[in-house]
């Protein structure tokens, strides 16, 4: 077990693999996953990265493609729904996508156990949410999503 270290896109990259996410590297280094769930219709591509001024903030940011047809005013309540009923990731509505995010703020550094559940804890919550806006959003799915990766943990 690593002990506390700073947050680094190493470490986010190992997190990703370690959880055998299949995921591409971009020029900063920062890593975009794919997240489709079968009973969905919706996916999400996922930026997760590394920013601040010290490299010090980890930042899941989805955008979810394929949404089911709704008015702006529809996909708002939904996304305000999510978000007083959900923890995490946040939910908005921009240009008529619906995206979802999640920062924290990892200054004194992180366990690489807690790294990698913060990242499994909330890409389970993007799977989540591609379900719940399909209309298959049970209770069990965000324990069934989080018994998958944790196959992997």
């Amino acid at each position: 077990m690593d002990g506390i270290g700073p947050l680094s896109r190493q470490r986010v990259g190992e997190v990703l693999q370690e959880l055998g996410l299949r995921f591409l590297t971009d020029a900063d280094g920062d890593f975009v996953v794919l997240l489709k769930e079968n009973a969905a219709n919706s996916m999400a591509m996922v930026m997760v990265s590394v920013q601040g001024s010290e490299d010090e903030i980890l930042t899941i940011q989805a955008m979810v493609q394929n949404a089911p047809p709704l008015s702006s005013g529809e996909a708002l309540g939904k996304a305000n729904e999510w978000n007083a009923t959900r923890r995490w990731p946040r939910a908005f509505v921009k240009d008529g996508h619906f995206f979802l995010d999640f920062h924290l703020d990892l200054e004194k550094g992180v366990h690489k156990e807690l790294l990698k559940d913060v990242v499994a804890t909330v890409l389970a919550g993007v799977s989540q949410f591609l379900l719940w806006l399909g209309g298959n959003g049970e209770e069990d799915t965000l324990r069934a999503i989080l018994r998958r990766l944790s196959g992997s943990m």
